[in-house]
């Protein structure tokens, strides 16, 4: 999950910041979930680039870039529909400028070995492949619906 947001920081915020001279500088940070302690752990992706164009981060805020095509921005649609379908839905990843620029991404993922943790929005399930590879989906004790 975290290959495709180093890509893009690669190729937007690198590929368009060195004619300057500017070293450019990706950081990726993990750090417990305050709000919910021992449940989640938040995964930090950040650069020094150029950032999100404020237009992409309205979109992603308002939650309706995972329904469009794909067809800008691959990547991102591409993590955003496979954590929808893992973990229920995508609010699990936040997108925002840092105020001395550059683009950050958090990602709220489930703890290791917090099997009973909530995966998703509010009465939401994950879906998992079985051994069949049909799709099937868990509830929030972790059996099948």
């Amino acid at each position: 999950m975290v290959q495709p947001f180093v890509e893009n920081s690669v190729i937007h915020g690198f590929g368009k910041k060195v004619p300057d001279g500017t070293m450019f500088r990706i950081e990726i940070e993990t750090e417990a979930d305050a709000a919910v302690p021992g449940a989640h752990l938040l995964l930090r992706i950040r650069d020094n680039g150029i950032g999100f164009p404020e237009d992409m981060l309205a979109d992603l805020a308002a939650g309706t870039y995972a329904e469009g095509t794909g067809e800008e921005h691959l990547g991102i649609w591409n993590i955003l529909r496979r954590y929808r379908m893992l973990y229920g839905d995508e609010r699990g990843i936040a997108f925002a400028n840092a105020p001395e620029g550059g683009a950050v991404v958090t990602i709220r993922l489930p703890a290791p070995g917090c099997g009973g943790c909530d995966r998703g929005g509010p009465e939401r399930g994950r879906r998992r492949r079985g051994a069949s590879g049909l799709a099937r989906s868990e509830g929030e004790d972790g059996k099948a619906d």
